[in-house]
């Protein structure tokens, strides 16, 4: 189930039959990469803006990024959201590298003793009746970035992302590459890199 839509945007880039339209149809919905949402807590009033983490390079990679704040962090601080599209163990203690423009930084991870949290991810269907969609196993673990180094990134001309699990690593180009540039054009919400501008974006509203 998860192969399916992590491959779907590549078969209609392939196809030559992504529109806005229908890229908004299918990815502009609870669940799906690079959709923002935000929510408070009936408990404490807690104010949280979430962006599910979403596509790099050509979107075929099982690495994806996502961003996470709430009103009890600073303004400038945000949680990095690292997803895989498995069940797999990140390293509890390594940094995620990023090479911004032949600048290599370091974030730390929120917790040094996690090896990510595993779970069943749920989206909602695009049909004519929306239902919850189980899409498999996805193991997430958060970082610290500054608000000064997302917009780095936001700027860069080329950044590199570099996340250590426990026994491999895996690299990836953030910005959506060659093959990849006829839809991000289209539709460039689910694209990391967009994503991580309306997020910003959708901070300034909520504070």
């Amino acid at each position: 189930m998860f192969k399916k839509y992590s491959f779907l945007i590549i078969v209609l880039m392939l196809g030559g039959c992504a529109t806005t339209e229908s890229l908004k149809k299918q990815y502009d919905g609870p669940g799906w990469q690079g959709y923002i949402s935000t929510s408070v807590s009936e408990f404490d009033g807690t104010k949280t803006l979430n962006l599910e983490p979403a596509f790099l390079n050509d979107g075929a990679s099982s690495l994806r990024l996502g961003l996470r704040w709430n009103n009890r962090m600073d303004k400038d601080q945000f949680l990095l959201v690292a997803e895989w599209g498995g069940a797999l163990n990140f390293s509890p203690d390594s940094d995620l590298r990023i090479n911004i423009d032949s600048d290599i930084v370091g974030l730390k991870p929120l917790s040094s003793s996690q090896y990510g949290v595993t779970q069943q991810k749920t989206v909602m269907s695009n049909g004519p009746i929306s239902i919850p969609v189980n899409i498999g196993n996805h193991t997430t673990k958060n970082y610290l970035i500054s608000k000064k180094l997302l917009n780095r990134i936001i700027l860069a001309k080329k950044s590199v992302v570099r996340v250590e699990f426990l026994d491999t690593y895996t690299e990836v180009q953030i910005e959506p590459n060659k093959e990849a540039q006829s839809t991000y054009v289209l539709y460039p919400n689910i694209w990391s890199k967009y994503a991580f501008k309306l997020f910003l974006e959708r901070l300034q509203v909520l504070i």
